[in-house]
C-alpha cells in the first residue's frame, strides 16, 4: 500500500550497475555482484532461501552496513537492502526486528520507513506486533519526525502482521477526522487484511478523489477488503480513459475480490490461474504467490510447487518466484 513501492525490477536494474564485485564466501554477498543478470539474481535469492536461518546473520549485517558517501552508490546499496528485507520477511527472521525497528523510527528516508514497516509486518508474531503498537503510540504522541509518513507505514504494517489486537487502533485512526484521508484509507485497508470490513464505505468514497495517490490507496484497500460491493465502482474507473495509471491496480483489486468470494481449493485454483495469466506483472506476482503461501494448505503448496516447475520461458519469472515462496514455506 505504500505509494513508493520498490519493485524487484528496480532492484535488479541497480544490481547490474554496482561497481564492486562481491566477495566469494557468502550467498548474501552475491547480491552485490555487478555481473548478475536478472535470472542469475533470482537464483541467488533462491540460494539464500535454501540456506534458511543460516543466512539471517549475513542479511542482518547487510542491513546495518553504513551508507556510502556517494549518492548514486547510496541508492544502489539501498536497492540491495530492500531485497534483503524481502528475504528477511520470507525467513520470518525475528533476529532482524531490532534493526528494522531502528529504521522505522529513526530513518528520514521514506523508502526505509515504509519498507522496514512492511518487513516487520510480514515477519509477524508478538514481538513484531509490539514494535508496531509502541511505534504507533509514540507517533500519536509526536515523538517522531515525519509523523504522518510513519503513521501510514505503521498502520499498513499492522494489517500485514495479522494480529486482531490491532483492530481498535486501526479503527481509531480510520475514524479520526483530523487524520489525512490517505492515512484513514490505509487503516481501512489494514482492517480488511484482518477480515474487518468496517472501512469499506470510506475506501469507496476515496475513489472519487482527484489525488492519484489517494485513489491508488483506495483501490488497493478495496482489493484487500474483498467486498463484491466494490466491483461496479472499480469497473467504472477502469473504463474511464481520463484516469490513467490505475489499470493494473484495478485488475489486481478485482482479482482479489473474486478470490475472496471463493473457498478452499477453488480459491487456490483461481489464484494459480491469475498468476499464469499475469506472469510478468509485479503486483500479481507479489500478491498471488504470497496468497498461496499464506493459505498454506496441501493444495496451495502443490500449486506453488507446480508453478515453480514450469519450463515455459514466458513463465520464468513466475516459476522462480513460486519456488522461492514454496521453499520459504518449509
Amino acid at each position: 500500500m505504500s505509494k513508493r513501492v520498490m519493485t524487484i525490477g528496480l532492484v535488479i536494474a541497480c544490481m547490474l550497475l554496482l561497481p564492486v564485485a562481491a566477495a566469494a564466501g557468502s550467498k548474501v554477498d552475491k547480491l552485490k555482484d555487478p555481473g548478475n543478470s536478472p535470472g542469475q539474481y533470482r537464483k541467488i535469492l533462491e540460494e539464500i532461501i535454501d540456506e534458511g536461518d543460516a543466512a539471517i546473520p549475513d542479511l542482518a549485517s547487510l542491513l546495518e552496513e553504513p551508507d556510502p558517501a556517494d549518492e548514486i552508490d547510496r541508492k544502489k546499496q539501498w536497492m540491495i537492502k530492500v531485497a534483503a528485507m524481502d528475504l528477511v520477511a520470507e525467513l520470518k527472521a525475528k533476529d532482524a526486528l531490532a534493526i528494522l525497528e531502528n529504521l522505522l523510527v529513526n530513518s528520514e528516508n521514506l523508502s526505509a520507513i515504509f519498507n522496514s514497516a512492511r518487513t516487520i509486518g510480514r515477519i509477524g508474531g508478538n514481538q513484531a506486533y509490539k514494535i508496531l503498537e509502541d511505534a504507533l503510540e509514540n507517533a500519536r504522541n509526536g515523538e517522531y519526525t515525519q509523523t504522518a509518513d510513519r503513521k501510514r507505514a505503521i498502520v499498513m504494517a499492522m494489517g500485514l502482521c495479522g494480529d486482531d489486537k490491532a483492530i481498535p487502533y486501526l479503527a481509531t485512526e480510520m475514524k479520526n477526522p483530523e487524520n489525512e484521508m490517505i492515512l484513514r484509507v490505509y487503516a481501512a485497508g489494514s482492517l480488511g487484511m484482518l477480515e474487518d470490513g468496517q472501512g469499506l464505505a470510506l475506501a469507496l468514497a476515496a475513489l472519487d478523489s482527484d489525488d492519484p495517490y489517494l485513489r491508488t490507496a483506495a483501490i488497493r484497500s478495496l482489493g484487500v477488503l474483498g467486498s463484491a460491493q466494490s466491483i461496479p465502482a472499480l469497473t467504472a474507473i477502469a473504463e474511464d480513459d481520463t484516469l490513467l495509471g490505475h489499470h493494473q491496480e484495478i485488475r489486481l483489486a478485482l482479482a482479489q475480490i473474486e478470490a475472496a468470494q471463493l473457498d478452499g481449493d477453488d480459491r487456490v485454483n483461481f489464484v494459480r490461474n491469475q498468476l499464469k495469466s499475469h506472469p510478468k506483472e509485479t503486483l500479481f506476482l507479489r500478491w498471488g504467490t504470497e496468497k498461496l503461501k499464506n493459505i498454506n494448505s496441501a493444495a496451495s503448496k502443490k500449486a506453488l510447487e507446480d508453478l515453480g516447475a514450469e519450463t515455459d520461458p514466458e513463465l520464468e519469472i513466475l516459476a522462480d518466484t513460486a519456488r522461492i515462496k514454496f521453499k520459504a514455506m518449509k
